[in-house]
């Protein structure tokens, strides 16, 4: 309340929201930001080898229960 004097007025159920509202919305985009900031310096992106994108690649439905090539 000293430093912002218009908290000094308010009654309790201002207080409250501004609490559980304002307060916790401020404090998760804080952490948003600060998750967003920190994460932006990493930009890993694996090397993949020729094996593993055949084994890996996108398959239709009908590809997956296709039994040829099964002996």
């Amino acid at each position: 309340m000293k430093a912002d004097h218009i908290r000094a007025n308010e009654t309790k159920e201002e207080k409250i929201r501004r609490l559980y509202n304002k307060d916790a919305e401020h404090i998760k985009n804080r952490k948003e930001q600060l998750e967003n900031c920190y994460y932006s310096q990493y930009n890993f992106k694996p090397k993949i080898n020729e094996i593993s994108k055949t084994v890996g690649r996108d398959s239709s439905l009908h590809e997956l229960t296709n039994k040829k090539g099964i002996n």
